[in-house]
């Protein structure tokens, strides 16, 4: 099984454990200092003992070598912040929400966000449904006729 350990240089490596006739010795199998598929490949196909690109990473999370686009994002928007440029007040409305404990998720607010990163293909697709939607709907009723009154013009 793999494991990640940070060098002093800020790069990492994956690593290994294998016995030797000598004891047990540490094998790197990949080293990096920006993470891309290729190291984890590589890590893969080096290693003596059987692993699998998921165990890599799994190793990769435990020891802080790879962090998430949510992490990510949050440090783009903290760095925009401390820079004087927040978020509009919608946005942060609803960034707080979202991140309360416990979330607010049942706001109107929330499910707009799932929208945030919708592709122009997928917008259309849920137009398009509503459409259908509406059209399936059975028409309202007419409301009734309403003449306006009948009026006698009589000259005396």
């Amino acid at each position: 099984m793999a494991y990640v350990v940070r060098r002093p240089n800020g790069a990492w490596e994956i690593r290994e454990s294998v016995v030797t006739d000598r004891g047990p010795r540490s094998r790197t199998l990949a080293s990096f200092r920006r993470l891309t598929p290729g190291t984890v490949t590589r890590a893969v196909r080096r290693a003596q003992r059987p692993t699998s690109a998921d165990e890599v990473y799994a190793a990769l999370e435990r020891a802080g070598a790879v962090t998430s686009a949510a992490d990510d994002a949050a440090r783009a928007l903290l760095a925009e912040v401390a820079a004087g440029r927040p978020p509009s007040p919608g946005l942060r409305r609803l960034v707080v929400g979202m991140l309360s404990d416990p979330p607010q998720h049942d706001s109107p607010t929330a499910e707009a966000a799932e929208w945030f990163e919708a592709t122009d293909e997928q917008r259309g697709e849920a137009l398009g449904d509503l459409l259908q939607f509406v059209d399936a709907l059975p028409p309202r009723p007419a409301p009734p006729l309403s003449f306006p009154p009948l009026t006698t013009n009589h000259r005396g």
